[in-house]
């Protein structure tokens, strides 16, 4: 972050800081007042402590999910609530946007892929991850199951309950709307296999660009139909 009339640039903080704090810094750098209703803290502030940051979720494009975090400065903890949904989960928006994830998988089906990274590719999640982010920066070793561990895990599962409770919805109705995005994939995949490959090989194909050709075959769809009736 730098403001040069207010704060001197290549400073580093060390304080544990949520998303929802970005949006009360902005505010309070704009001398608006930050909201009651805002969970959010304005780290510029000289009284900003933060103990742990709070992370969750849900609905994730076409994918459900439902997991909730809780992170301290030295741990990590992650509750995977539906653990059977992979991390990989074949979200339409990645397979546009994630050259990566084609990549990675094509080299775990060539056994390059070594162990770390195929983690990601897993068939699950495992039900509840601890890390030792002071001594594993990287969160590789899942600390969930180890003996000398179970206190940590066990305050760590009472703050992520705690603040699930606290950010309960307004409402409980679910309404999803469905993502066109999966059918344009489909688009791609059927009547352009050649880009589809591409894409397969890591290549970034360009997804408004099929959207704008999906939306065309189906205008000219429509007004063929209008024409025959």
């Amino acid at each position: 972050v730098n403001w040069p009339r207010k704060i001197q640039g290549n400073q580093v903080r060390a304080d544990m800081v949520s998303s929802v704090d970005i949006t009360a810094t902005i505010l309070d750098w704009a001398g608006v007042k930050i909201p009651s209703y805002m969970t959010g803290k304005s780290f510029i502030r000289s009284d900003f402590k933060r103990d742990y940051a709070f992370g969750s979720r849900d609905l994730w494009d076409e994918i459900m999910e439902k997991s909730r975090s809780v992170s301290t400065p030295q741990f990590s903890y992650i509750r995977n609530d539906m653990h059977w949904i992979p991390w990989d989960a074949h979200q339409t928006y990645l397979e546009f946007y994630r050259p990566a994830v084609h990549v990675m998988r094509k080299l775990k089906l060539e056994g390059k892929l070594d162990e770390d990274a195929q983690t990601f590719l897993s068939p699950g999640k495992p039900k509840e991850e601890l890390y030792d982010r002071t001594n594993d920066p990287h969160e590789l070793n899942n600390l969930a199951d180890t003996p000398e561990y179970q206190s940590v895990l066990r305050e760590m599962r009472k703050l992520a309950s705690k603040e699930e409770k606290a950010m309960r919805p307004v409402s409980d109705i679910f309404q999803p709307v469905y993502p066109g995005s999966i059918d344009v994939y489909d688009f791609v995949k059927y009547l352009y296999p050649e880009e589809y490959q591409e894409m397969l090989n890591g290549k970034e194909i360009g997804f408004q660009k099929f959207l704008k050709i999906y939306k065309e075959h189906l205008e000219k769809i429509n007004d063929q139909n209008k024409i025959e009736n």
